[in-house]
């Protein structure tokens, strides 16, 4: 097939939507518009400073694995707690009436991370933040 006929195939492709425009095969997106932010990732089996501010307008509980909960009032900044990628780190929340809430994270930097515990998400009850071994960060 010459290159007149390839551009003239793609173009009818792509009028006729059978063919998607290269945009859509390689899912860009508009940086800072529409791009979703990237996967929080510590180093691994690096020491990780994790505090946890509440965000929402009710006391919520915190407990990371091995420790005693503690509750947060509106505004108020958790204690530091220190993390590895080698136990798997992980913290849990919640509210006493199971509102539903939601984490979310931001690194200031690379040892460093914020959890953000805002109002919101699909499912009532116990929310957790769990940091894995491959140094992933997950929101359960």
């Amino acid at each position: 097939m010459g290159r007149s006929h390839l551009m003239l195939y793609l173009s009818l492709g792509l009028a006729l939507g059978m063919i998607s425009p290269p945009d859509a095969l390689a899912g860009s997106c508009n940086a800072g518009q529409s791009c979703p932010p990237p996967p929080v990732r510590v180093a691994v089996g690096q020491r990780i400073q994790i505090e946890v501010q509440n965000r929402t307008p009710l006391t919520v509980y915190i407990e990371p694995f091995g420790g005693e909960a503690i509750a947060l009032a509106p505004g108020e900044l958790s204690p530091l707690y220190v993390g590895t990628t080698i136990r798997n780190f992980s913290l849990t929340f919640w509210h006493r009436t199971g509102a539903t809430l939601l984490a979310t994270l931001s690194q200031n930097t690379p040892q460093h991370l914020r959890v953000n515990i805002i109002a919101g998400g699909r499912v009532a009850g116990m929310s957790a933040v769990y940091l894995r071994d491959d140094g992933t960060v997950e929101r359960f």
